[in-house]
């Protein structure tokens, strides 16, 4: 069980391991998807209002824009908020897959399962939550299977008890997962245009008015005075970090990442934005689950 006030906080990175891609592999597959004429994806988008001519247009743009990132691109091209988060949704939908979650070959969830491992009735009392900037609900859904099958429990039962486990998508996400809420679809891949259209309507694009309570303001009352905030799978977008109010002046708390691809340089960066405090950052090739079983006591 973990005792100690802890938080993670995850990026794209985070949920590499179960199929789901970082931000150049979307911008990636939503160019190649825009690319696939004709196909359900691009049938779906028709049906959704967005001709085939506005699909060019956006995919044109988004390949030649130099972008990193759709987040990036939609930033600047706001006419475009709206298809860019249909292609999102509809991607991370198709990578919606329960055997994926549970064959992964580095597969944390299930360390940090185990390292959260109570009676059921504890379980809630882990000192644990979760700050996502990512969009899909893979950890919700592996939370909620592993429970039901461990403790051989309902998904209502379930439910109730991860109700109390501090999860915020600060950006929005594509859905709740079956038993948090009654409407919440399967986790599985489709091509409904109206369940791809719920999806999208969860994602909140960075470049969009956000309203505070909704969004980054509950974030700090994750992060308590001497808590220790864990940074996995981050692209450390500057304005990401710095809306997340971190107390980087008591000296209280403690900050640890992974930092699978960053140069030498970055990391500097990364170590400069984190003063007065210290940051710890990962050896450089570690994945998620090598940092958390290196470099972290759960």
């Amino acid at each position: 069980m973990i005792t100690q006030p802890t938080v993670l906080v995850l990026g794209a990175g985070a949920s590499a391991d179960y199929g789901y891609p970082t931000g150049q592999e979307l911008k990636n597959q939503v160019i190649e998807l825009l690319d696939s004429l004709p196909s359900d994806h691009i049938r779906t988008l028709i049906q959704l209002g967005h001709r085939t001519s506005e699909q060019k247009a956006f995919r044109d743009a988004l390949a030649y824009s130099g972008r990193p990132s759709v987040d990036a691109f939609l930033e600047h091209r706001q006419e475009f908020t709206e298809l860019g988060k249909l292609c999102t949704a509809m991607i991370l939908i198709q990578r919606e897959s329960i055997p994926t979650l549970f064959s992964s070959g580095s597969d944390w969830y299930q360390y940090l399962f185990q390292r959260m491992n109570s009676s059921f009735a504890d379980f809630e009392h882990n000192k644990i939550a979760f700050v996502m900037f990512n969009y899909d609900r893979s950890l919700e859904q592996y939370l909620s299977l592993t429970l039901q099958n461990s403790y051989g429990k309902t998904e209502d039962e379930v439910s109730t008890v991860l109700a109390n486990i501090k999860i915020q998508h600060v950006h929005g996400s594509i859905g709740k997962v079956p038993g948090q809420e009654s409407t919440a679809r399967e986790y599985r891949p489709t091509f409904s245009p109206e369940e791809i259209r719920d999806a999208a309507e969860g994602i909140r694009i960075i470049s969009e008015p956000m309203q505070e309570k909704e969004s980054f303001a509950p974030v700090a009352d994750l992060m308590p005075t001497g808590s220790r905030t864990i940074f996995l799978g981050s692209g450390f977008l500057q304005a990401n970090f710095q809306r997340l109010n971190l107390d980087l002046a008591s000296g209280q708390n403690s900050f640890i990442a992974s930092a699978h691809d960053f140069t030498e340089l970055e990391r500097k960066e990364i170590e400069q934005w984190f003063k007065p405090s210290q940051i710890v950052l990962a050896r450089r090739g570690w994945k998620t689950l090598q940092c958390l079983r290196e470099m972290i006591s759960l």
